[in-house]
């Protein structure tokens, strides 16, 4: 995979690295949450953007009834930069019920913010 090149310098790359491990999001949803584990300790606003935007939403949206206990289970980790990256969730074409899902938890890391 192109895995490696999520490290690079070149912000380019790390987003070009980033669609094409997305690509694998319809067949091989396991390895791309895999990626998204390693790289759970990345805070900065590129990483936010690149995990969040690219592969967490597309993953969400191909396999949400799936990955979101995952997701859940991993934002409970207060230093999981999962937390953030669920913020950067868009509008995707989810059903009303999965919306209001992905509306709470963002709800309850607010109040977990500010606490």
């Amino acid at each position: 995979m192109a895995e490696p090149l999520l490290w690079d310098r070149s912000e380019n790359v790390r987003w070009q690295a980033a669609i094409v491990i997305g690509l694998f999001i319809e067949t091989n949803p396991d390895e791309v949450w895999r990626v998204l584990c390693e790289h759970d300790h990345r805070h900065n606003e590129d990483a936010c953007g690149m995990f969040g935007c690219v592969l967490l939403e597309d993953l969400l949206w191909e396999h949400f009834e799936e990955v979101w206990p995952r997701v859940t289970e991993r934002v409970r980790n207060k230093q999981s930069a999962m937390r953030r990256w669920v913020y950067m969730v868009g509008r995707i074409p989810l059903t009303a019920h999965q919306w209001k899902r992905v509306e709470r938890l963002k709800q309850s890391l607010r109040r977990d913010r500010s606490a």
